[in-house]
Protein backbone atom coordinates (compact mmCIF):
# COMPACT_ATOMS: atom_id res chain seq x y z
CA UNK A 1 0.00 0.00 0.00
CA UNK A 2 3.17 2.14 1.12
CA UNK A 3 4.59 1.75 -2.19
CA UNK A 4 1.36 2.44 -4.01
CA UNK A 5 1.11 5.79 -2.28
CA UNK A 6 4.53 6.64 -3.09
CA UNK A 7 4.02 6.04 -7.19
CA UNK A 8 0.91 7.67 -7.26
CA UNK A 9 2.98 10.74 -5.42
CA UNK A 10 5.44 10.53 -8.07
CA UNK A 11 3.68 10.59 -10.93
CA UNK A 12 2.10 13.48 -9.88
CA UNK A 13 5.25 15.23 -10.01
CA UNK A 14 6.26 14.14 -13.21
CA UNK A 15 2.74 14.83 -14.85
CA UNK A 16 3.17 18.22 -13.20
CA UNK A 17 6.68 19.01 -14.61
CA UNK A 18 5.60 16.83 -17.74
CA UNK A 19 2.92 19.22 -18.57
CA UNK A 20 5.21 22.27 -17.93
CA UNK A 21 7.54 20.95 -20.40
CA UNK A 22 4.85 20.39 -23.11
CA UNK A 23 3.23 24.07 -22.26
CA UNK A 24 6.07 25.74 -22.69
CA UNK A 25 7.01 23.78 -25.92
CA UNK A 26 3.71 24.77 -27.34
CA UNK A 27 4.53 28.23 -26.70
CA UNK A 28 7.65 27.81 -28.61
CA UNK A 29 5.88 26.55 -31.39
CA UNK A 30 7.12 22.82 -30.66
CA UNK A 31 7.19 19.52 -29.44
CA UNK A 32 8.60 17.14 -27.66
CA UNK A 33 9.33 13.54 -28.15
CA UNK A 34 9.07 11.20 -26.03
CA UNK A 35 12.97 11.19 -25.40
CA UNK A 36 12.99 14.70 -25.40
CA UNK A 37 10.76 14.31 -22.17
CA UNK A 38 12.83 11.76 -20.10
CA UNK A 39 15.75 14.11 -20.88
CA UNK A 40 14.26 16.47 -18.92
CA UNK A 41 12.82 14.64 -16.05
CA UNK A 42 16.00 12.97 -15.27
CA UNK A 43 16.09 10.21 -12.97
CA UNK A 44 12.32 10.42 -12.53
CA UNK A 45 10.96 8.60 -15.67
CA UNK A 46 12.80 6.54 -18.36
CA UNK A 47 11.19 6.54 -22.03
CA UNK A 48 9.33 3.33 -22.08
CA UNK A 49 7.81 4.01 -18.32
CA UNK A 50 6.65 7.93 -19.29
CA UNK A 51 5.49 6.68 -22.81
CA UNK A 52 3.51 4.17 -20.05
CA UNK A 53 2.65 7.00 -17.60
CA UNK A 54 1.61 9.57 -20.43
CA UNK A 55 -0.54 6.78 -22.48
CA UNK A 56 -2.32 5.54 -19.06
CA UNK A 57 -3.01 9.06 -18.09
CA UNK A 58 -4.63 10.22 -21.45
CA UNK A 59 -8.22 11.10 -20.27
CA UNK A 60 -6.66 12.96 -17.32
CA UNK A 61 -3.93 14.89 -19.43
CA UNK A 62 -5.90 15.35 -23.09
CA UNK A 63 -1.43 14.30 -24.30
CA UNK A 64 -1.76 11.88 -27.57
CA UNK A 65 1.66 10.56 -28.41
CA UNK A 66 1.41 10.38 -32.09
CA UNK A 67 4.63 9.78 -34.49
CA UNK A 68 7.02 10.02 -31.29
CA UNK A 69 5.26 13.13 -30.58
CA UNK A 70 3.77 14.37 -27.57
CA UNK A 71 0.64 16.53 -28.61
CA UNK A 72 -1.85 18.17 -26.65
CA UNK A 73 -5.54 18.18 -27.56
CA UNK A 74 -5.87 21.51 -29.54
CA UNK A 75 -2.42 21.70 -30.50
CA UNK A 76 -1.01 24.10 -33.21
CA UNK A 77 1.80 21.75 -34.79
CA UNK A 78 1.07 17.99 -35.82
CA UNK A 79 3.72 15.74 -36.65
CA UNK A 80 4.44 16.68 -40.27
CA UNK A 81 4.65 20.52 -38.98
CA UNK A 82 7.64 19.23 -36.63
CA UNK A 83 9.22 17.55 -39.26
CA UNK A 84 9.21 20.79 -41.41
CA UNK A 85 10.31 22.92 -38.44
CA UNK A 86 13.18 20.56 -37.72
CA UNK A 87 14.37 20.81 -41.17
CA UNK A 88 14.57 24.30 -41.54
CA UNK A 89 16.29 23.91 -38.34
CA UNK A 90 18.69 21.80 -39.82
CA UNK A 91 19.31 24.76 -42.67
CA UNK A 92 19.87 27.12 -39.95
CA UNK A 93 23.04 25.21 -38.72
CA UNK A 94 24.26 25.22 -42.11
CA UNK A 95 23.90 29.13 -42.18
CA UNK A 96 25.59 29.18 -38.85
CA UNK A 97 28.57 27.27 -39.80
CA UNK A 98 29.36 29.36 -42.77
CA UNK A 99 28.33 32.70 -40.03
CA UNK A 100 30.98 31.36 -37.90
CA UNK A 101 33.64 31.18 -40.20
CA UNK A 102 33.64 35.09 -40.49
CA UNK A 103 33.23 35.84 -36.86
CA UNK A 104 35.13 33.52 -35.16
CA UNK A 105 38.87 34.38 -34.08
CA UNK A 106 39.95 37.53 -33.01
CA UNK A 107 38.39 38.29 -29.56
CA UNK A 108 35.85 35.22 -30.12
CA UNK A 109 36.11 32.29 -27.42
CA UNK A 110 32.68 31.31 -28.05
CA UNK A 111 30.67 31.04 -31.12
CA UNK A 112 27.53 28.92 -30.23
CA UNK A 113 23.96 28.72 -31.77
CA UNK A 114 21.12 29.07 -29.07
CA UNK A 115 17.17 30.25 -29.39
CA UNK A 116 15.02 27.75 -31.68
CA UNK A 117 17.61 26.77 -33.68
CA UNK A 118 19.43 25.25 -30.62
CA UNK A 119 15.78 22.89 -29.56
CA UNK A 120 15.69 21.76 -33.11
CA UNK A 121 12.09 23.92 -33.97
CA UNK A 122 12.62 27.04 -36.08
CA UNK A 123 9.30 28.71 -36.76
CA UNK A 124 8.48 31.07 -39.92
CA UNK A 125 9.03 34.17 -37.56
CA UNK A 126 12.21 32.86 -35.46
CA UNK A 127 15.62 34.18 -36.23
CA UNK A 128 19.22 32.31 -36.00
CA UNK A 129 20.22 33.21 -32.93
CA UNK A 130 24.17 33.66 -31.47
CA UNK A 131 25.35 32.77 -28.12
CA UNK A 132 29.04 34.19 -27.88
CA UNK A 133 31.46 34.59 -25.22
CA UNK A 134 34.70 37.20 -26.20
CA UNK A 135 37.78 37.75 -24.50
CA UNK A 136 37.18 40.54 -21.68
CA UNK A 137 36.96 43.56 -22.30
CA UNK A 138 36.20 43.14 -25.81
CA UNK A 139 32.57 42.47 -26.19
CA UNK A 140 31.53 45.68 -28.48
CA UNK A 141 34.45 44.98 -30.18
CA UNK A 142 33.01 41.76 -31.31
CA UNK A 143 29.83 43.00 -31.86
CA UNK A 144 30.73 46.05 -33.86
CA UNK A 145 32.89 43.86 -36.17
CA UNK A 146 30.79 41.04 -36.35
CA UNK A 147 27.86 43.35 -37.60
CA UNK A 148 29.75 45.11 -40.12
CA UNK A 149 30.91 41.37 -41.39
CA UNK A 150 26.70 40.56 -41.24
CA UNK A 151 26.42 43.92 -43.33
CA UNK A 152 28.83 42.39 -46.00
CA UNK A 153 27.68 38.93 -46.29
CA UNK A 154 23.94 40.17 -46.63
CA UNK A 155 25.02 42.34 -49.86
CA UNK A 156 26.02 38.74 -51.58
CA UNK A 157 23.26 36.59 -49.58
CA UNK A 158 20.01 36.33 -48.80
CA UNK A 159 20.68 33.39 -46.52
CA UNK A 160 21.77 35.63 -43.57
CA UNK A 161 18.99 38.20 -42.94
CA UNK A 162 17.91 36.35 -40.11
CA UNK A 163 20.74 36.57 -38.00
CA UNK A 164 21.06 37.56 -34.64
CA UNK A 165 23.99 37.95 -31.96
CA UNK A 166 21.39 37.50 -29.29
CA UNK A 167 23.81 37.00 -26.52
CA UNK A 168 26.95 38.42 -26.58
CA UNK A 169 29.33 38.55 -23.38
CA UNK A 170 32.45 38.74 -22.11
CA UNK A 171 34.57 36.12 -20.20
CA UNK A 172 34.78 37.53 -17.00
CA UNK A 173 30.78 38.42 -17.25
CA UNK A 174 30.07 35.18 -18.06
CA UNK A 175 32.09 33.22 -15.43
CA UNK A 176 30.11 35.48 -13.27
CA UNK A 177 26.86 34.88 -14.69
CA UNK A 178 27.67 30.49 -14.83
CA UNK A 179 28.80 30.59 -11.54
CA UNK A 180 25.69 31.01 -9.27
CA UNK A 181 22.20 29.53 -10.04
CA UNK A 182 19.98 31.37 -12.75
CA UNK A 183 17.09 28.95 -12.75
CA UNK A 184 15.32 26.21 -15.04
CA UNK A 185 15.14 28.06 -18.10
CA UNK A 186 19.07 28.93 -18.28
CA UNK A 187 19.78 25.88 -17.44
CA UNK A 188 18.32 24.47 -19.97
CA UNK A 189 19.21 27.05 -22.76
CA UNK A 190 22.74 26.81 -21.63
CA UNK A 191 22.60 22.77 -21.68
CA UNK A 192 20.42 22.61 -25.09
CA UNK A 193 23.55 25.27 -26.69
CA UNK A 194 25.56 24.02 -30.18
CA UNK A 195 28.88 25.13 -29.65
CA UNK A 196 30.73 25.64 -33.54
CA UNK A 197 33.54 27.05 -31.87
CA UNK A 198 35.29 27.48 -28.20
CA UNK A 199 34.12 24.05 -26.70
CA UNK A 200 37.12 24.44 -24.01
CA UNK A 201 35.61 27.81 -22.54
CA UNK A 202 32.18 26.56 -22.83
CA UNK A 203 33.24 23.09 -20.85
CA UNK A 204 34.94 25.36 -18.27
CA UNK A 205 31.37 27.56 -18.05
CA UNK A 206 29.47 24.04 -17.84
CA UNK A 207 31.79 23.26 -15.07
CA UNK A 208 31.49 26.56 -12.78
CA UNK A 209 27.33 25.84 -13.63
CA UNK A 210 27.23 22.53 -11.66
CA UNK A 211 24.27 23.71 -9.83
CA UNK A 212 22.54 23.24 -13.46
CA UNK A 213 22.64 19.28 -12.66
CA UNK A 214 20.16 20.12 -9.82
CA UNK A 215 17.34 21.40 -12.79
CA UNK A 216 18.46 18.78 -15.46
CA UNK A 217 21.09 15.95 -14.48
CA UNK A 218 20.83 13.62 -17.04
CA UNK A 219 21.39 16.15 -19.67
CA UNK A 220 23.72 18.45 -17.49
CA UNK A 221 26.22 14.80 -17.88
CA UNK A 222 26.03 14.33 -20.98
CA UNK A 223 27.23 17.75 -21.89
CA UNK A 224 30.06 17.39 -19.40
CA UNK A 225 31.17 13.59 -20.17
CA UNK A 226 33.51 14.64 -22.94
CA UNK A 227 34.78 18.45 -21.59
CA UNK A 228 37.32 20.07 -23.70
CA UNK A 229 40.39 21.35 -22.15
CA UNK A 230 39.82 25.72 -21.67
CA UNK A 231 42.52 27.74 -23.02
CA UNK A 232 43.34 31.00 -21.14
CA UNK A 233 42.34 34.25 -22.95
CA UNK A 234 44.62 36.99 -24.27
CA UNK A 235 44.53 40.16 -22.00
CA UNK A 236 42.72 42.98 -23.53
CA UNK A 237 45.15 45.73 -24.03
CA UNK A 238 44.57 49.62 -22.46
CA UNK A 239 44.13 50.32 -25.87
CA UNK A 240 41.26 47.87 -26.79
CA UNK A 241 39.57 48.60 -23.43
CA UNK A 242 38.99 52.03 -24.23
CA UNK A 243 38.03 51.35 -27.99
CA UNK A 244 35.82 48.59 -26.45
CA UNK A 245 34.20 51.47 -23.91
CA UNK A 246 34.21 54.21 -26.26
CA UNK A 247 31.95 51.66 -29.04
CA UNK A 248 29.98 50.55 -26.06
CA UNK A 249 28.83 54.18 -25.78
CA UNK A 250 28.20 55.21 -29.66
CA UNK A 251 27.41 51.53 -31.48
CA UNK A 252 25.38 50.59 -28.34
CA UNK A 253 23.08 53.84 -28.40
CA UNK A 254 22.50 53.19 -32.16
CA UNK A 255 21.33 49.57 -31.36
CA UNK A 256 19.36 50.72 -28.43
CA UNK A 257 17.84 53.15 -30.72
CA UNK A 258 17.18 50.95 -33.10
CA UNK A 259 15.23 48.38 -30.38
CA UNK A 260 13.20 50.81 -29.53
CA UNK A 261 11.78 51.72 -32.59
CA UNK A 262 11.34 48.10 -33.74
CA UNK A 263 9.37 47.62 -30.27
CA UNK A 264 7.26 50.54 -31.27
CA UNK A 265 6.58 49.24 -34.60
CA UNK A 266 5.44 45.61 -33.15
CA UNK A 267 3.47 46.81 -30.36
CA UNK A 268 1.60 49.00 -33.37
CA UNK A 269 1.02 46.31 -35.10
CA UNK A 270 -0.59 44.08 -32.51
CA UNK A 271 2.54 41.94 -32.01
CA UNK A 272 3.26 43.10 -28.58
CA UNK A 273 4.03 39.21 -27.91
CA UNK A 274 6.91 39.98 -30.14
CA UNK A 275 8.43 42.85 -28.19
CA UNK A 276 11.73 42.41 -26.51
CA UNK A 277 14.20 43.74 -24.16
CA UNK A 278 17.68 45.13 -24.53
CA UNK A 279 20.10 44.66 -21.44
CA UNK A 280 23.31 46.33 -22.33
CA UNK A 281 26.77 46.83 -20.31
CA UNK A 282 30.66 47.36 -21.44
CA UNK A 283 30.80 43.46 -20.79
CA UNK A 284 27.22 42.50 -22.50
CA UNK A 285 24.82 42.97 -24.58
CA UNK A 286 21.46 40.85 -24.09
CA UNK A 287 18.35 40.40 -26.09
CA UNK A 288 15.61 38.91 -24.32
CA UNK A 289 12.07 38.97 -25.92
CA UNK A 290 8.78 39.07 -24.26
CA UNK A 291 7.88 35.29 -24.83
CA UNK A 292 11.28 34.14 -23.52
CA UNK A 293 10.55 36.19 -20.23
CA UNK A 294 6.97 34.62 -19.96
CA UNK A 295 8.56 31.15 -20.15
CA UNK A 296 10.85 32.45 -17.59
CA UNK A 297 8.20 33.07 -15.45
CA UNK A 298 6.79 29.26 -15.97
CA UNK A 299 9.60 27.96 -15.00
CA UNK A 300 10.25 29.83 -11.91
CA UNK A 301 6.52 29.02 -10.69
CA UNK A 302 6.71 25.35 -11.33
CA UNK A 303 10.24 24.90 -9.76
CA UNK A 304 9.36 27.14 -7.14
CA UNK A 305 5.74 26.57 -6.40
CA UNK A 306 5.24 22.68 -7.58
CA UNK A 307 1.83 22.07 -8.41
CA UNK A 308 1.23 26.13 -9.76
CA UNK A 309 3.23 25.31 -12.57
CA UNK A 310 1.67 26.53 -15.93
CA UNK A 311 -1.84 28.62 -14.29
CA UNK A 312 0.26 31.23 -12.88
CA UNK A 313 2.27 31.77 -15.78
Amino acid sequence: MEAARHLNELDTRTLTKANLFCEVADLNGSSLTIDDLADLLSMEADAPGLRALLEGSQSETGYRIISGYILKEGSRLGPEDMLRRRGVAAEYISSALKVSRFIRGGDARLVAISGSTAYGSVGPLDDLDFFCVTSEHCAWLFITRSLLLLRIMRVFSSGFERVCLSCVIDEGYAESVFGKPQGALFSRDALTTIVLSGGGVYSKLLQMGIWMRDYFPRIYDRRTASAATPVDGPRASLVKRLLNSYLYHTVGRYIMLKSYIKNRKLALSGSRGMTFAARMGEDHCIFESERYLRMKRMYDSAYEGGTRAVAEA
